[in-house]
């Protein structure tokens, strides 16, 4: 076994003792949409907001993926309220930073519409993004309510 597959097996298997230990809290995520695999989950108080970067977990539809049919998504909180969210052809920046670009079709080649919006990120809502490039998220879906988001997640692997 190699150095590095060795390393995933031992975070792996630490991983799982720490499941056992903190049932309920570890939460694993398979998309290639995010950066990190392994999160730990927190509940949000409800006064707490999330904050920018935060990852979080929302109750979301879209025709997309779920034919309008709600689910749970993982992603990062990219622009929040009153934070300057501007969009340049495909291209999403927030107070001026890159975020990433929209593409212009999915993976099975349909055409996809990007959200398009120029101002303040309206208070009670957040637009979110995936660390991948073929995420789906707030470049479609456009922004998500505060209310909707269930928890705060941290990565750990």
């Amino acid at each position: 076994m190699g150095g590095s597959k060795l390393i995933d097996a031992l975070v792996i298997v630490a991983v799982s003792f720490a499941g056992t230990a903190i049932p309920g809290r570890l939460m694993v995520t398979t998309t290639p949409s995010l950066s990190h695999r392994v999160f730990y989950k927190r509940a949000i108080g409800p006064e707490e907001l999330p904050k920018k970067d935060d990852y979080v977990v929302v109750h979301a539809s879209s025709e997309y993926i779920s034919d309008g049919e709600p689910f749970d998504m993982t992603k990062r909180v990219a622009c929040v309220p009153g934070e300057e969210l501007r969009v340049e052809g495909r291209r999403y920046f927030c107070d001026g930073e890159h975020l990433g670009e929209a593409k212009e079709r999915s993976l099975k080649g349909e055409p996809l519409k990007n959200f398009v919006f120029n101002g303040k990120v309206p208070s009670g809502m957040l637009f979110l993004i995936g660390d991948g490039r073929d995420s789906f998220d707030s470049r479609y879906l456009g922004f998500v309510k505060v209310d909707d988001v269930k928890t705060i997640v941290y990565p750990i692997f």
